[in-house]
């Protein structure tokens, strides 16, 4: 058997590297679907309970609206989990 090249040898190891993530793949199916959870477990966990009964020093917003499209078609409470973790999500 002849010595390999350098340039044989880095294309050898890029190849191998190839097929040992191929086979770290297939021996673990549920790996990726499980890295996508791991992405998104933040927005599947409970709400934080330090913002639940939060209430600004402006006072109640709502009771300002004049048309209360949003408000009565989902309802204060929904409306008020709405404002609340997009302000989670705002990290304000």
């Amino acid at each position: 058997m002849k010595p390999m090249t350098e340039a044989e040898l880095l294309t050898e190891i890029e190849r191998l590297q190839k097929r040992i993530s191929e086979l770290e793949t297939r021996a673990d199916p549920d790996r990726h679907a499980h890295q996508n959870l791991q992405q998104i477990e933040w927005m599947l966990a409970g709400k934080r309970p330090e913002h639940a009964d939060y209430v600004p020093d402006y006072g109640d917003l709502s009771l300002l609206n004049q048309g209360g499209l949003i408000l009565t078609t989902v309802g204060r409470e929904l409306l008020e989990n709405i404002a609340s973790e997009s302000l989670d999500l705002l990290e304000t």
